[in-house]
């Protein structure tokens, strides 16, 4: 091999776009990490970049991580990760990551426990720096309270994010007794130690209770089975069968727009029109809502909002000193009520 073959061979370096630009090696790293602004002009950080893509150099993301200490990737943990609306979160949650030069991992928890250790062992082995918990099945967090962001649950000394669901849940309950219904039925989540879906149940009856409304026990239905927590066709036989009772519901309240849309299937099995027959209201307002015909009547939840934030308040608490980052109560989102046509005055 002649020497100039092997020097053209030569890793390119840090170094050698220093060189280039006529600048240290210290700001190219500034520039190349996206920690220039405001230390490093614009022109100079836009040289450092023509350079390095003039000499084809990038980083190499496993040394910078043992040198950091970091491997600059989150995990998003979520209950179902084939729920259209944990997509929509994700999306989300992806962008703010990139912005702050973070990856974001996916992990499924299927409403059990074993998520925890998968992600503890990652933590200990410093393949991931934190993660976001959304709707969890709570756990020990006791040791990873400086690595972990909460959606929609509480843990001690562990910031979190929540969702006003009581007024969502309050705002649906409403709509539907100012339209003259009574007879309003529920599916219900059932995803054990699920404190966001506790608190829809327990504002439906209180707003029942309030209106003077006695609630038969078979209009409580709870939506699970084989371990599956957003069951469409459990939904839909459940919702059947409360269609079927001598005094049927004249309104479903739905915990989840899964839920709604098997509702939606059980009105036309019976041949029964919405909302002329029966008012359907759903959570979440994922896509499917606006297809659905009549378009949904739900209570939106804001998973932009939801997956930016946890994302920006994750990557402040890893990269800030610690002790100097609020933990606790972070933010609470609103949740607004979308009145479309699933829903209209009972027909008796």
């Amino acid at each position: 091999m002649t020497q100039q073959s092997s020097a053209s061979d030569r890793k390119v370096s840090s170094i050698d776009v220093a060189r280039l630009v006529g600048v240290s090696q210290s700001t190219v790293s500034l520039v190349l990490s996206g920690k220039s602004n405001g230390r490093v002009s614009p022109s100079v950080h836009d040289a450092v970049l023509r350079a390095s893509k003039e000499l084809n150099y990038y980083p190499n993301a496993a040394a910078r991580s043992l040198r950091l200490g970091r491997t600059r990737t989150i995990a998003v943990v979520v209950a179902d990760a084939l729920h259209p609306f944990y997509a929509t979160m994700l999306r989300h949650a992806s962008q703010a990551a990139r912005k702050q030069g973070y990856a974001v991992l996916l992990v499924d928890m299927e409403t059990s426990l074993d998520w925890q250790r998968v992600l503890f062992e990652t933590l200990n082995a410093h393949e991931i720096d934190g993660f976001v918990l959304c709707a969890p099945v709570m756990a020990d967090l006791r040791g990873f309270e400086d690595k972990v962001v909460l959606l929609e649950a509480e843990a001690p000394n562990t910031p979190y994010i929540d969702l006003d669901i009581e007024g969502g849940t309050r705002a649906a309950m409403r709509h539907l007794l100012d339209l003259g219904h009574t007879r309003i039925a529920h599916l219900a989540a059932l995803v054990s130690g699920e404190e966001a879906f506790r608190l829809r149940g327990v504002t439906y009856r209180r707003v029942l209770e309030e209106a003077g409304i006695t609630i038969p026990s078979e209009y409580e239905r709870r939506v699970a089975e084989d371990g599956i927590p957003f069951n469409m066709q459990r939904a839909r036989v459940l919702s059947r069968e409360m269609l079927q009772l001598p005094q049927p519901p004249t309104a479903i309240f739905c915990d989840d727009d899964l839920f709604a849309i098997g509702a939606y299937k059980a009105a036309h099995d019976l041949r029964l029109r919405i909302p002329a027959d029966l008012s359907i209201v759903g959570f979440d307002d994922i896509e499917a809502a606006q297809y659905v015909e009549p378009e949904l009547t739900t209570v939106a939840i804001p998973a932009d909002l939801m997956g930016g934030r946890a994302v920006e308040a994750l990557i402040e608490l890893l990269e800030s000193p610690t002790g100097s980052v609020q933990h606790g109560h972070l933010d609470r989102l609103p949740l607004q009520l979308i009145v479309r046509g699933s829903t209209a005055p009972p027909h008796l």
